[in-house]
């Protein structure tokens, strides 16, 4: 996204620019070709200077700070920003009078002059209008004649790009082992995420299962679980347990099991004949309660008992 943005920000700059320096160059004043873009391009010669120190004295502190990773991305990002600023400042020094006397590229052996009124020529030296007949071709096809331009610069730079940019990337992901591969960096993410979400369960109580839940003792746990009970449980199984629309919870009869295991089943995934699941309700921790509190209740005579007998 950062880099995007400043992409299309250069982007627009350069284009303004050319389209201002055509108009400038277009008036033949004075002051404009002479020390107007003269003195800003001193200034960008200065700039320059005090820019490779502030880019080096982020860098330290990025390498300092941030992982390996992020300081990478950082000098992408500079290196980004120095070519747009090496295009600008070609293209400001090629509207000069100084400049424009270099306007020119060598195609089949003849010096020819290349189309450069919009300041960014040096980009692609195409011929200018004026000099296209010497490099005209001889074939012709409905009319179309070809041009025998070189190719633009600019795509040949993209080229030696991607040339250097193989030779990097197989040093740092094969040679050097700098940065892993698809396969092991998905690897890697894969056993973060489960760190992370490992954390997160432990962080909200939701790694308590019916697989090793156990019954709490703590009077805090066992009142934290009363209220829970009076406010979800009791409109079934009445204050005290005893069973009303539900079965009676203070006897040693059930229907799904009296273990700890079974009551957070129970509770958290619901059973048939009316028990609701509540584990879109409570987390782990507030389940191991209400069954601790449950686990608790003294006997009272109540609801006919349901379910089989367990000790």
């Amino acid at each position: 996204v950062v880099i995007g943005v400043i992409f299309l920000f250069l982007l627009v700059t350069v284009l303004v620019l050319s389209n201002a320096l055509k108009t400038l160059k277009n008036s033949k004043e004075e002051t404009v070709e002479g020390s107007s873009i003269k003195e800003i391009l001193s200034f960008s010669k200065n700039g320059m200077y005090y820019g490779a120190l502030f880019v080096i004295l982020v860098y330290l502190f990025f390498y300092e700070v941030f992982n390996f990773e992020t300081t990478v991305y950082f000098v992408l990002i500079i290196a980004f920003l120095l070519v747009s600023y090496g295009i600008i400042k070609k293209s400001l020094n090629s509207l000069t009078e100084e400049g424009a006397t270099i306007d020119s590229v060598l195609v089949n052996d003849q010096v020819l002059h290349y189309d450069n009124n919009s300041g960014l020529g040096f980009l692609t030296q195409a011929v200018s209008i004026e000099d296209e007949d010497a490099i005209l071709m001889d074939h012709e096809y409905d009319g179309i004649k070809e041009l025998d331009n070189i190719l633009p610069p600019w795509w040949v730079w993209l080229f030696y790009a991607s040339i250097a940019w193989a030779v990097l990337y197989w040093g740092i992901y094969h040679t050097f082992e700098i940065w892993p591969l698809q396969e092991e960096a998905y690897e890697i993410e894969m056993a973060e995420s489960e760190i992370s979400v490992y954390n997160y369960k432990k962080a909200n109580n939701l790694l308590i299962s019916a697989d090793n839940v156990i019954f709490l003792t703590e009077e805090t746990d066992l009142s934290a679980g009363k209220v829970i009970y009076d406010g979800t449980c009791m409109v079934c199984h009445l204050e005290d347990g005893e069973g009303s629309v539900g079965p009676n919870l203070t006897d040693k009869y059930w229907l799904y099991g009296g273990t700890a295991g079974d009551l957070f089943t129970s509770i958290s995934e619901g059973r048939p004949n009316g028990m609701p699941q509540h584990e879109s309700k409570f987390n782990g921790k507030q389940i191991q309660q209400i069954l601790s509190y449950i686990k608790s209740l003294k006997y009272k005579e109540g609801k006919s008992p349901e379910g089989e007998i367990m000790e």
